[in-house]
């Protein structure tokens, strides 16, 4: 389940320093921050790396995830994954059970590249590192250094000029593990209604619930 822990940061609610912060940095993640409020509904389709360096072994995932507001539906080979922005519902394909638990705030929002895209108003430096081309589209890299030291180094993002929505996230562990997302395509206004981020029991009779909440 390397894909649960992917960018679950410890992150801190210190206080934003504007004065240490890149201008233009800014802008363009507030502009990607607005562009998801906006979207409404969303379904992306991802390609998860992760990556160890000390073992120099690699497991790679491909998946989407559905995303309203704070809940989020995860669509992977092996397992799928619910949150209701509360509650989260884990269940192995092919398994007898589904997991239920309750993700403490920072593991619930980081599995959500809308969120992600928020965060970065608490407990980070960050600053624009210009723009590139990367697979076809032409992008701003952002890179996003937390303010304390922790089990991870830095964030760095690729955010589409044209859609200003990340396409390209790189996270970078202490511990020489580093989690990358590519976000091969977007679906935006979608309508989803909100059971659709519960674990439907009728939709799996013969799976038990394991509340471990």
């Amino acid at each position: 389940m390397k894909i649960i822990t992917f960018l679950t940061l410890v992150f801190l609610s210190t206080t934003m320093v504007f004065a240490q912060q890149d201008r233009k940095a800014k802008e363009i993640l507030d502009n990607s921050s607005a562009s998801f409020s906006k979207a409404g509904g969303i379904k992306a389709s991802f390609l998860f790396t992760l990556e160890n360096t000390k073992s120099k072994t690699k497991e790679v995932i491909h998946g989407s995830i559905s995303m309203k507001g704070n809940k989020y539906m995860l669509e992977a080979p092996n397992y799928l994954v619910w949150f209701d922005g509360t509650s989260q519902w884990l269940y192995i394909k092919g398994n007898s059970e589904v997991t239920l638990t309750k993700p403490d705030k920072e593991e619930a929002q980081m599995i959500n590249p809308a969120v992600l895209m928020s965060v970065y108003k608490r407990g980070f430096d960050y600053s624009y590192k210009g723009e590139k081309s990367y697979e076809g589209k032409n992008v701003y890299e952002i890179q996003l250094i937390p303010q304390k030291k922790g089990d991870w180094k830095n964030v760095t993002l690729y955010i589409d000029k044209t859609s200003n929505l990340p396409v390209y996230i790189y996270l970078q562990y202490s511990n020489g593990i580093n989690n990358i997302v590519k976000i091969s395509k977007y679906q935006t206004n979608q309508s989803f209604v909100d059971s659709f981020f519960k674990f439907d029991k009728s939709k799996y009779p013969n799976v038990d619930v394991i509340d471990l909440r």
